[in-house]
C-alpha cells in the first residue's frame, strides 16, 4: 500500500511539474514546458517543439510566472495577426511594431509572425524604406529554417495559407527578395533614416548583402558618391543576390559598368517572362538607359520602363509609378509637352499619393 501510495504521489507531483499550454482556440498541449523566451514556448517531450506567442494564451504550472512577463507580447501579436488576417493591416500594424521590437534578434515562431506581418503592413502603405528591417529580419529566420505556424491548430493553418496565397507583400522562398521592394528608390526623406543591421543579421551573408547592396542603391539616388560594395562569393550563391547586384551595378556612374550589367539583367529576361522579375529588370535596364548621353538609348530606357505600367501596374504599383515618373522627366528634358502632360496624368491616377510625383516635381524644377 505505501509502494501504491508513493508511486501515485510521484505521478502527481510529475503532472504538476509539466506545465500545461493553452491555446487561443482553447485547446490544451499537456507537452512539458521547457522554458518561456521572446522566440515562443519551448516544448520538449516526444516532439520538441516551439510555439508563438500568437497561438499561446496562457502558460501554467511551474513555468506561469515566467510566461506573465511575455502576455502583452503574446496578446499585442494575436491581435495583430488575426486583425492582419481581416485585411486590416492599418490597425495591425501599430500592434506588429510593438511585437516585432519585442522579439527582435530572437529565432523562433513570434519573431516570424511578427517580421514577417510587419513587412506586409509597411509595403501595402508604401512604406519601401522601412519595410528593409521586417523584411531582412524575415528572411534571416526563413533561412534558419523557423515558420510562423507552429502550433497552429489544421484550420488555423488552412486559413494563414489562403492569407499567404494571395499576400502581394509576400517573400519570394527562391530567392528571398519581397516581389513588392525592389531596389529602386526615390530621393525622399524617408532614405535619410535608412536602417542598419543588427548583429545577429550580420552572420548571414545573403542578407548582408541585400542590405549593403540596397544600401548603395539609396545612396546613389541622394547623390551621395560611395564605393560600389564587394560581395562576397558565399553571398553571390544566391539568385536574389545576383539579380539585385545587376539591377544596383546597372546604375553606376561608370559607364562600362552600366553596359556590363545590363547585359546581364537582358539575358536572362525572356526566362522571367511575365513575372515580377521581368519587371525588376525591365525597370533597372531602362532607368540605367536613361543615364547614357546617346539620345537613341534614352529612348529604349523610356521604352523599357513602359512596358512596367502597361504590363505590371497592378501587381507592381510601386515600380509603375517610378517607371512613369523616370519617362516623364525626360519627356520634359527633351522638350515634348504634350507626351509629358499625358503621362503625368496616368501617373497622377495610377499613384496620386506615390513619392514619385513630389520627386518629378522636383526634377522638372516644379513646371508642368
Amino acid at each position: 500500500m505505501v509502494a501504491v501510495a508513493v508511486t501515485i504521489a510521484v505521478g502527481i507531483g510529475a503532472s504538476v511539474g509539466h506545465a500545461q499550454v493553452v491555446l487561443r482556440g482553447g485547446e490544451r498541449v499537456e507537452d512539458p514546458v521547457v522554458r518561456t523566451s521572446a522566440a515562443g514556448v519551448e516544448l520538449g517531450g516526444a516532439r520538441p517543439r516551439t510555439l508563438g506567442w500568437d497561438v499561446v494564451r496562457e502558460v501554467l504550472g511551474e513555468h506561469e510566472e515566467d510566461a506573465a512577463a511575455y502576455a502583452a507580447l503574446s496578446d499585442a501579436l494575436w491581435r495583430a495577426r488575426t486583425r492582419a488576417e481581416r485585411g486590416d493591416l492599418t490597425l495591425a500594424e501599430p500592434l506588429f511594431e510593438r511585437a516585432f521590437a519585442i522579439a527582435y534578434g530572437s529565432t523562433g515562431p513570434t519573431s516570424v509572425v511578427a517580421a514577417e506581418g510587419l513587412l506586409r503592413c509597411r509595403l501595402a502603405r508604401g512604406a519601401h524604406a522601412s519595410a528593409l528591417e521586417p523584411w531582412l529580419e524575415s528572411l534571416r529566420l526563413r533561412r534558419a529554417g523557423l515558420r510562423g505556424d507552429t502550433g497552429a491548430t489544421a484550420n488555423d493553418r488552412t486559413r494563414r495559407s489562403r492569407v499567404a496565397e494571395d499576400d502581394p507583400w509576400s517573400i519570394d522562398s527562391a530567392t528571398g527578395l519581397a516581389p513588392a521592394l525592389p531596389p529602386v528608390w526615390i530621393d525622399a526623406p524617408s532614405l535619410k533614416s535608412f536602417p542598419r543591421l543588427g548583429p545577429v543579421q550580420a552572420d548571414n551573408h545573403e542578407v548582408v548583402a541585400f542590405e549593403t547592396l540596397y544600401r548603395w542603391a539609396a545612396l546613389r539616388v541622394m547623390g551621395e558618391d560611395a564605393p560600389f560594395p564587394s560581395i562576397s562569393a558565399e553571398a553571390l550563391r544566391s539568385p536574389g543576390v545576383r539579380l539585385v547586384r545587376s539591377m544596383v551595378e546597372a546604375q553606376h556612374a561608370d559607364a562600362d559598368l552600366r553596359a556590363r550589367a545590363r547585359e546581364s539583367l537582358e539575358r536572362d529576361i525572356g526566362r522571367d517572362a511575365g513575372t515580377w522579375v521581368e519587371a525588376w529588370r525591365r525597370v533597372a535596364i531602362g532607368r540605367s538607359l536613361l543615364r547614357e548621353d546617346d539620345a537613341s538609348l534614352r529612348t529604349r530606357g523610356m521604352l523599357e520602363l513602359l512596358h512596367v505600367p502597361a504590363r505590371f501596374g497592378a501587381s507592381q504599383p510601386h515600380l509603375s509609378a517610378v517607371a512613369l515618373a523616370e519617362v516623364c522627366a525626360e519627356l520634359h528634358a527633351r522638350g515634348e509637352a504634350a507626351s509629358y502632360e499625358t503621362l503625368r496624368a496616368e501617373l497622377e491616377s495610377l499613384a496620386p499619393d506615390h513619392g514619385a510625383i513630389v520627386w518629378l516635381d522636383n526634377s522638372v524644377g516644379g513646371v508642368r
